[in-house]
């Protein structure tokens, strides 16, 4: 990481009621929550198809990340509950906590 390197974003605002955003051209530290490429793109007049087109791709592109990152969830759990169930883990983990704290036999 270098300090000199710093990341800046453009300002803006998300109308909570209608989803308008509203650019304020000032700069400010920290990184962008949100991309706001389609909503740029709409404001230069791009196609109402073309946009409807970017807007399902991007949907689809995060429910698939959405999935993605459940299954890796899922089986870094399964994971775990294997070495869990493992009784030379389980041993290995009496023996060591055998002394420090007491275990009921």
């Amino acid at each position: 990481e270098n300090p000199t390197i710093r990341t800046y974003h453009m300002e803006v605002e998300v109308h909570p009621e209608s989803g308008e955003v509203q650019f304020f051209f000032k700069f400010v530290p920290g990184e962008c929550h949100q991309s706001y490429g389609i909503e740029v793109a709409e404001m230069a007049g791009i196609n109402k198809e073309i946009l409807l087109t970017a807007r399902n791709a991007s949907e689809n592109f995060h429910r698939y990340m959405l999935e993605l990152n459940l299954k890796k969830v899922e089986t870094k759990k399964k994971k775990i509950e294997t070495v869990l169930t493992n009784s030379k883990f389980n041993n290995l983990i009496f023996t060591s906590l055998r002394g420090i704290v007491e275990i009921p036999l």
